[in-house]
C-alpha cells in the first residue's frame, strides 16, 4: 500500500462508517495510506475527475482531484485553507509522492 504525505491540512468525507456523511481535518504532515483510484470524465465541463480512496486512523477517506485535458497534474479540491478562497493547490505542492497512476 503507498503512503502519501501532506504538506498542507486537508479536510475530507468520511465514507466508511454507518453514521451521516461527515467530514474530518487531516493534519500537515499525515501518513495517508493509498487504496485505489476511480476516474471519470465530466463532458459538461470538459473536465478530469479523480477519487482517491485512503485509509486514515482506520477511517476510509475520499481525496477529490480534478485535471483539465490541458492541465499538466490533478488539482487536489480539499485543501482547508482553500475553503473559501479560489486557489489552485496542485498535486506536487499538496503532496511530496507522485500522483497514482
Amino acid at each position: 500500500m503507498k503512503i502519501l504525505t501532506n504538506n498542507f491540512s486537508l479536510i475530507l468525507n468520511v465514507i466508511n462508517d454507518n453514521s451521516p456523511a461527515r467530514r474530518i481535518v487531516i493534519p500537515e504532515g499525515s501518513k495517508i495510506s493509498y487504496v485505489r483510484k476511480t476516474s471519470s470524465y465530466h463532458a459538461y465541463y470538459e473536465i478530469d475527475v479523480h477519487k482517491l480512496y485512503c485509509l486514515f486512523e482506520g477511517q476510509e477517506i475520499l481525496i477529490p482531484c480534478s485535471k483539465l485535458p490541458e492541465g499538466k497534474e490533478p488539482k487536489v479540491d480539499c485543501i482547508k485553507e482553500n475553503l473559501h478562497q479560489n486557489k489552485k493547490y496542485y498535486w506536487s505542492s499538496v503532496f511530496n509522492e507522485p500522483f497514482p497512476a
